[in-house]
């Protein structure tokens, strides 16, 4: 296996890591445009696809977090001295953590607020006895998140550019298809 292929993740990866970022970053789009005024019916339609998206990034999510630990992500490019690689790797953990916090402390307030989990058009009822006083507390916790999720996906894109634009080392390469086809005809 030569260099260049072993720093390339593998299509399941990228699969995941595009499906999963493009989800979330909906969810949050989304979510910025329920706060917009309007209709009353429409902002239950924006929410309940907000919570859709939600529950399906938080599955995904947990199937891209337990598959890091099936199959390793590769090793970093060899331009990234012990600071990139404390930082790509913090940065990594905190938007995993991120994937899984939100939405289970946004599914967890509608829950406890007794109402039922919407998913694509099906109902998930609520397994638990409402507290309300507990789901609004969850939901401004899941609200407040929101801002670390800004700043954890501007970095991690912001990173990215300027891996890619200023220092010329070829990182996002590494989760791109395009690279890996180059790559797996050189072996």
């Amino acid at each position: 296996m030569t260099d260049s292929v072993s720093s390339v993740y593998d299509p399941i990866q990228r699969a995941l890591h595009w499906i999963v970022g493009l989800l979330f970053l909906t969810a949050i789009v989304v979510a910025l445009v329920d706060d917009l005024p309007g209709d009353r019916a429409v902002h239950i339609q924006i929410v309940n696809f907000h919570k859709s998206l939600g529950l399906t990034v938080l599955a995904l999510g947990i199937v891209r977090l337990a598959y890091r630990f099936v199959k390793a992500p590769p090793d970093y490019p060899a331009s990234f001295d012990r600071r990139a690689r404390l930082a790509a790797s913090t940065s990594h953990w905190l938007l995993y953590a991120l994937i899984v916090i939100v939405p289970v402390t946004g599914g967890l307030a509608t829950l406890l607020l007794g109402r039922p989990l919407p998913w694509f058009g099906l109902s998930i009822p609520s397994p638990l006895a409402a507290d309300e006083a507990l789901g609004k507390l969850i939901g401004k916790t899941h609200k407040l998140l929101a801002y670390p999720v800004y700043i954890a996906v501007v970095a991690h894109i912001g990173a990215t550019f300027w891996h890619e634009f200023v220092k010329k080392d070829g990182s996002l390469a590494r989760m791109l298809p395009r690279r890996a086809k180059v790559a797996s005809a050189a072996e």
